[in-house]
């Protein structure tokens, strides 16, 4: 070997990653990176060095697993290769996010590069990402050659520093080479007739590429399920969709007494995605994750039945409660048209309150059959009778699809198919608006033949009763447990062979079941058809109930192989221990030996604060409600009756559902007062008014924080007695009194230097609430000297908490002291952009990971102040909007407020009509003087006068 190829062999490596139809750019930036080249000072690989006749892609592997530092040349033949994005950007990415490599990519032509996730996260090599085509001849050149000078520093530099978080540590998995297939859809009993529209609707929507949502709704038992599966049916046997995710939430109604997570979903699709799914920390980055997969994947994605996702209730519109599927909807909504944007096709009783103005997001309202259809649907169960009754009976029934189809089967096996035979039976029908009625009228009829001359229940009464003990299809293994404990008046005295023939009975004959053709393990049935059978079980043999939910939660219970599951995936058995603990009544025994001890871990919480699953953990904290956020259920102890309205609103103020939260809370102060417990009302009052601040009812908070401060002085933990002190001085901050705000906090921090002399200033969330105060009166001072010199005390601090810090403190706290400098950073005179920046992505990003939608706006809001002083305003705005659709929904009345001001402020920047910068000043000043936020009266002041 040569000294000079020894000295090639040696140099960082940079590895150019390009189309081939854009090689006019790779040659240029080769020409001047080649400078550095004869210099020895790195060498360049392209895929044109490989010899002709040589295996190419594994000389392109190796390249990419050795190189140093990446260039990518965007543009949208980079981005619409098929190899780049299954081969070369996973790679890329992977090694960027575990081993700290540069990955740098320069905007050569125009494409829609900032709707690419990872792309948009990655810091450019041109400053301001400018187009490279878009400028002449002499400033590309100059564009280049100055990326060109730089690109040694940042090999050195990151290969001695670990890279900024990027908005998402996602890496896009490889273009599988077998076909994605999750199918969930049940086969329903019983032929198809019209739904000739919908079909239609549905085939221009999977070939429309500006339609990215279409939602189907209607009421319980319209079709929706039948309809999808016709059409799915239809699509395979044409052989045009290739991937496909059809997930059913297996749904019993829109109540808010049910609280299901969208993680099952996320985890059997990056099981067929072959993505890891331990890498994700909150439900937005699993969100973020399945979204990029499913559109790289191009997979048609069926939401079927997601009511028990969606709010109700009176007021909520149908909002989704699961912020994992809000992200989800958002990032497929958002995608741009293409040719390749994969359809996502949505099932349920009410709208999605979230796709209501979203232009690339179809509604269509599910109708009953018409006439002429419900007519044929029971001529081909051999009904028979003349036209007119026919016709009659399915107008009477107003053509529902379920009601129809019970009633045909029923009359062909229990009337001998003649329809005027209805008129025998005692009274099944009244008139009723509500459709689903009439099909439980004719289960109700079920219910009286399926049993025998002593009016005991037949095995497939017992069966259908068996089904609803669930609320989803369920393994004939997990039957047998139940057939084998023999419980009386259910499963005793039925032999195996009467099982098997029950089995074959409704689904054959009754044709009540439905079927899953390739999961034939399964035994399932039409959610109404479980609700009705379940009721009939609980009411009519309560015995037998509880002793099969009580069978059901030992099953579960031991079904684990560790006792403290590591996993989401892992602890399902032990959530569905909990369901039927609950619904067996024995509440208090699921909590000692389930809930708490092996899914938190004791007070680690180890569910939510650690596999960030929120929404997993708030779904099996409601079975210990009678009613949801309100009634703990009787049989806990009243200290765990309290506990479990504390999990809810801790876990419902994480999920951003910022309203419901606020009861719970309430409740659990309460409860643990009248308990004389200090310590937990101390901290249910502190989150309390934590909570009551960010909805914008500041007295309220005010109220709640000197509460906490009383009941911390009550108890004997010095801790409580500095934190609860230092969330009443930050309420009082934000009416704007910061005098007793300051005493409060002076007060906290000589307790914190008594109690950790190691530690004598403030850190965590309670050191940002007293440097946001600092910081706030800094900026208040005449002089750019003392106002810097304000500052520059909230810079020292930061400097201590760096000191302090160690590798466990939670993100949350690491992310509010970057969010603290940055805003330094900005408040100085003259502002430092540079440093700024340096920090303030790191907070947003440390903020999102962290998992708690009542921070991150805090986040946004600074960091679109940062774009707007940096002349960014299309960025500053993309911020603010995220603040809205994060504060809006939820309430955050304050964060509405600072959006509303920075809007103003950007709008003069932007340069926007007077009428629009005014209408934000407005809105700033009615939701001050509606919450008292009058920390910002000097702001909204200022405001209104350069408006003027």
């Amino acid at each position: 070997m040569t000294k000079d190829q020894d000295a090639e062999m040696s140099a960082p490596k940079v590895f150019i990653s390009y189309s081939h139809k854009d090689e006019d750019w790779k040659d240029r930036l080769c020409l001047q990176l080649n400078v550095l080249g004869m210099e020895g000072l790195l060498s360049i690989w392209d895929d044109r060095q490989i010899t002709e006749g040589n295996d190419w892609y594994p000389e392109i592997e190796a390249s990419l697993n050795s190189c140093d530092i990446a260039v990518m040349l965007i543009s949208a033949h980079f981005l619409t290769s098929g190899f780049i994005r299954s081969k070369e950007v996973p790679a890329l990415l992977q090694r960027r996010e575990r081993e700290g490599i540069r990955v740098i990519p320069v905007i050569i032509k125009p494409c829609p590069w900032q709707k690419v996730s990872w792309l948009s996260a990655i810091q450019g090599g041109v400053k301001d990402n400018l187009v490279l085509s878009g400028l002449s001849e002499h400033e590309q050149d100059d564009k280049l050659s100055h990326l060109a000078s730089r690109v040694e520093d940042l090999v050195a530099e990151a290969k001695s520093t670990q890279p900024k978080p990027a908005a998402s540590t996602t890496t896009p998995a490889p273009i599988s080479e077998n076909p994605i297939q999750i199918d969930q859809l049940p086969t329903v009993a019983g032929k198809f007739f019209g739904r000739k529209k919908e079909l239609q609707m549905l085939d221009e929507a999977l070939s429309n590429p500006d339609t990215k949502v279409i939602q189907f709704i209607a009421a319980g038992g319209t079709g929706k399920t039948k309809l999808l599966r016709h059409w799915l049916n239809n699509k395979q046997a044409e052989g045009t969709i290739n991937n496909r995710i059809i997930w059913s939430f297996y749904s019993q109604g829109t109540t808010d007494t049910k609280q299901v997570s969208a993680s099952p979903l996320f985890e059997a699709g990056f099981k067929e995605f072959g993505i890891d799914p331990d890498q994700f920390k909150t439900d937005e980055d699993r969100a973020d994750a399945f979204a990029d997969a499913v559109i790289q994947h191009q997979c048609l994605l069926v939401l079927d039945g997601l009511e028990p996702m969606q709010h109700g209730g009176r007021g909520m519109d149908g909002r989704l409660k699961d912020r994992a599927m809000v992200r989800l909807l958002k990032r497929l909504v958002g995608q741009s048209s293409s040719t390749n944007s994969p359809l996502c096709v949505i099932t349920s009783r009410i709208p999605v309150y979230e796709l209501a103005d979203k232009g690339q997001a179809v509604k269509h309202d599910l109708n009953n059959l018409e006439t002429n259809d419900g007519i044929q649907l029971l001529g081909s169960y051999q009904v028979q009778g003349r036209d007119s009754q026919l016709k009659a009976l399915v107008e009477k029934v107003k053509g529902h699809a379920l009601t129809l189809h019970l009633l045909g089967n029923a009359i062909h096996c229990q009337l001998d198919d003649e329809l005027q035979k209805l008129d025998t039976l005692t009274d099944w029908f009244t008139d009723t608006s509500n459709t689903d009625r009439h099909a439980f009228r004719v289960m109700q009829q079920y219910d009286i033949w399926l049993r025998n001359k002593q009016g005991e229940p037949d095995p497939e009464l017992r069966l259908l009763y068996l089904l609803g003990l669930f609320d989803h299809p369920i393994e004939k293994e997990v039957l047998q447990v139940l057939w084998d404990q023999q419980i009386p008046e259910l499963t005793q005295g039925i032999h195996k062979a009467q099982w098997k023939a029950a089995i074959t009975s409704l689904q054959d004959t009754h044709r009540l079941l439905s079927q899953h053709p390739e999961q034939t393990h399964l035994l399932d049935c039409h959610p109404l058809i479980r609700e009705y059978f379940g009721k009939q079980l609980k009411t009519k043999h309560p015995n037998a109930w509880q002793q099969a939910h009580s069978t059901l939660y030992e099953f579960y219970k031991n079904l684990p192989k560790k006792e403290q599951p590591d996993t989401v995936d892992e602890m399902r058995p032990l959530f569905a221990a909990v369901a039927h603990g609950c619904a067996a009544g024995l509440h208090q025994q699921a909590v000692d030996e389930v809930y708490w001890p092996r899914i938190q871990r004791e007070d680690q919480y180890y569910l939510p604060r650690q596999l960030g699953a929120y929404s997993d953990d708030l779904a099996v904290v409601a079975h210990f409600f009678t009613l949801p956020w309100q009634q703990p259920a009787q049989g806990l102890t009243p200290y765990w009756q309290a506990s479990v309205l504390n999990w809810a609103g801790y876990g419902l103020r994480a999920l951003g559902r910022l309203r419901e939260a606020l009861e719970p809370m309430e409740a659990a102060t309460e409860t643990f007062s009248e308990q004389e417990n200090w310590e937990e009302s101390s901290r249910n009052a502190g989150n309390l008014s934590e909570l009551q601040l960010t909805l914008g009812d500041i007295s309220s908070a005010i109220g709640s924080g000197q509460q906490a401060v009383d009941y911390a002085d009550k108890s004997e933990d010095v801790f409580l007695k500095m934190v609860m002190r230092t969330a009443h001085a930050d309420a009082l901050a934000q009416a704007g009194d910061y005098a007793q705000a300051l005493v409060l906090f002076q007060q906290a921090e000589q307790i914190q230097l008594e109690r950790q002399p190691e530690l004598p200033q403030f850190y965590s969330l309670q050191g940002f609430w007293y440097c946001d105060l600092l910081l706030e009166q800094a900026k208040g001072q005449a002089s750019r000297e003392a106002k810097n010199k304000g500052i520059k005390v909230v810079q020292e601090r930061y400097s201590n908490w760096e000191k302090w810090r160690t590798e466990g403190d939670p993100l949350l706290d690491r992310s509010l002291e970057y969010l603290t400098l940055a805003r330094a950073y900005l408040a100085l005179e003259p502002v430092q952009l540079t440093e700024a920046e340096r920090w303030i992505q790191q907070a947003v990003e440390g903020l999102r990971k962290a998992g708690t939608q009542d921070h991150l706006p805090r986040g946004l809001l600074t960091r679109a102040q940062f774009f707007r002083l940096s002349g960014d305003c299309a960025k500053a705005q993309e911020d603010l909007d995220e603040v809205y659709e994060l504060a809006e929904p939820s309430g955050m009345r304050l964060f509405l407020t600072d959006y509303h001001l920075e809007s103003a402020r950007l709008g003069f920047a932007a340069g926007w009509q007077t009428e629009k910068i005014q209408q934000h000043i407005q809105q700033a000043e009615k939701l001050i003087q509606d919450t008292g936020y009058h920390r910002r009266d000097v702001e909204l002041g200022e405001l209104k006068e350069r408006l003027v």
